[in-house]
């Protein structure tokens, strides 16, 4: 799963690898440009995802932390997912 994937940059690349993908993201314009048969495109907030628990295993999270109002919340969230691997990445503020 690509939280807060954009335009998809991740979710294309992985798609390539024909791995199953959920990219999701509040733009429904960014969604727009995610088009891939091995993609499941989900329009949602980062804070609550539309998806079960134990329904991915792997969870990615890149840039999107230092974008969002609350986001201990949405770690929160992603902790609760019982995903077998987690990537977390954001930008240092100076």
């Amino acid at each position: 799963m690509d939280i807060g994937c954009g335009r998809g940059a991740f979710s294309k690349a992985l798609a390539r690898q024909r791995h199953p993908v959920i990219a999701q993201d509040i733009e429904s314009k960014l969604l727009r440009a995610v088009e891939d048969l091995y993609i499941k495109k989900v329009c949602a907030d980062s804070h609550h995802f539309p998806i079960s628990d134990d329904s991915v295993d792997c969870i990615l999270a890149i840039s999107l932390l230092e974008h969002l109002k609350d986001p201990a919340e949405c770690v929160e969230e992603l902790l609760a997912h019982s995903a077998l691997s987690m990537t977390l990445q954001t930008l240092r503020k100076s």
